[in-house]
């Protein structure tokens, strides 16, 4: 199964960079339901080892992160085909990041090493903008769309599911887990397919 483990927005902050994010004009903006701050990519993992995943992190403890906001980036090579807002690497994100790091390896999933750059990807860009999407993005970043965005303090992250499709991917939410006091709360049921 695809999978991926990630701060889900809050509904109103989602909505609000979606609206940002399509008033370029270019591009496919992401929608709402599918922003997020990806800690962890699993790529394809089988079901065993998303269960013993989930059992890891239903443990796992760590304090809401505040997300803050940094400035646009384009991701992807040389070309940037996807633009995201970039989030400031707070240490209550890095500890969190680390902790899931370490809960992977206790499952036995292994990711290849990469550098950690928080980021909520925005906006899909064509393989080859023309001279006016690129005049659009401009205003858009240029024109302050994405800034001023006030910071926003996020108290659970997810294990995903991600469908590929052709009008691009969906993403489903298999578990859910709280972050700040884990007292009282039961171990929940691993994640089905």
């Amino acid at each position: 199964m695809r999978a991926f483990l990630g701060l889900p927005l809050p509904d109103e902050v989602a909505e609000d960079l979606a609206r940002r994010a399509a008033s370029a004009g270019t591009g496919r903006a992401i929608a709402p339901g599918n922003l997020h701050l990806t800690l962890a990519f699993l790529d394809d993992q089988p079901l065993t080892a998303l269960a013993a995943l989930d059992a890891g992190l239903r443990h796992l403890v760590a304090a809401p992160v505040r997300l803050e906001w940094g400035p646009p980036d384009f991701l992807g090579g040389g070309r940037g085909r996807v633009l995201a807002l970039t989030v400031l690497p707070a240490p209550e994100l890095l500890t969190l990041h680390a902790r899931v790091g370490r809960a992977l390896r206790e499952a036995g999933i292994a990711l290849p090493a990469a550098r950690f750059r928080p980021h909520v990807s925005l906006l899909r860009l064509p393989a080859s903008p023309d001279r006016r999407a690129q005049v659009r993005l401009q205003g858009l970043i240029m024109g302050g769309a994405l800034a001023g965005l006030a910071p926003v303090t996020v108290g659970r992250f997810a294990l995903y599911r991600s469908h590929l499709a052709s009008d691009g991917a969906r993403y489903e939410i298999l578990a859910d887990y709280p972050l700040g006091d884990r007292t009282g709360l039961d171990a929940g049921t691993p994640p089905g397919p």
